[in-house]
């Protein structure tokens, strides 16, 4: 089954900044050099994500060969999906929790939400999932595999909510090709906010995820809790 993009003229466009311009190799302030545009499915509809890419304009600087993409693109979606957070989080929930097949999956997400996507794009939502689940349960072998061709991450905590369950994300943004690891927080009772952690809260997640980043040679540049 094909899918099925709206004219780009009815898409909800989200625009997206880099919000430290500096270049980490010389401090200088970069500037945008050019445009990524990704289509995301979620389950209020479909978006178009415009992001401004940035690089040192610097010929000398060793920040002038590589691109900077907006931290908040890792808030929306994973690298090269084609869907949202919330629907990425509905996908694993039904499959993992109610143990729905990639035909149930794929039937519901069209009756109800009214998104067409093909067995094949459920599957790579459902493996990526299991890839959150390994962080979750801190498979160091497994993250060394995910991450093996990763220069760096920066690490930071938000929180969402998929549909009837309360998921706390840890959104691992790596420099130059996102990725994501995740805490998962089970609760059955749904808050309208998620929790900020508190300090000693903070103290123990920094502990825990340095932990992580040593056992599973994963380099943790930034951890960003907020």
């Amino acid at each position: 089954m094909g899918h099925r993009w709206l004219d780009d003229s009815e898409l909800i466009r989200v625009f997206l900044n880099v919000e430290d311009r500096a270049c980490r190799h010389c401090g200088a302030r970069m500037h945008v050099c050019d445009h990524r545009r990704h289509r995301i499915e979620t389950l209020e509809g479909q978006r178009k994500i415009v992001c401004r890419l940035v690089k040192c304009i610097d010929r000398t600087c060793a920040g002038n060969h590589r691109t900077v993409s907006p931290e908040a693109e890792a808030t929306l979606c994973l690298p090269r999906s084609l869907v949202g957070w919330d629907v990425f989080c509905w996908i694993g929930h039904r499959r993992f929790s109610r143990h729905w097949s990639v035909p149930q999956i794929r039937d519901e997400l069209q009756d109800s939400y009214q998104i067409r996507v093909s067995d094949d794009a459920i599957e790579d939502v459902i493996a990526r999932y299991q890839a959150i689940v390994a962080a979750r349960e801190q498979d160091p072998e497994r993250l060394t595999e995910i991450y093996r061709d990763v220069d760096d991450v920066v690490l930071s905590i938000d929180g969402l909510q998929p549909v009837c369950q309360n998921y706390f994300l840890q959104d691992v943004a790596h420099l130059h090709r996102p990725a994501a690891l995740s805490r998962r927080d089970c609760s059955h009772q749904p808050t309208p906010v998620a929790p900020t952690p508190q300090p000693h809260a903070k103290s123990t997640l920094h502990k825990e995820t340095t932990s992580t980043s040593r056992r599973s040679r994963i380099p943790l540049q930034r951890l960003i809790l907020a």
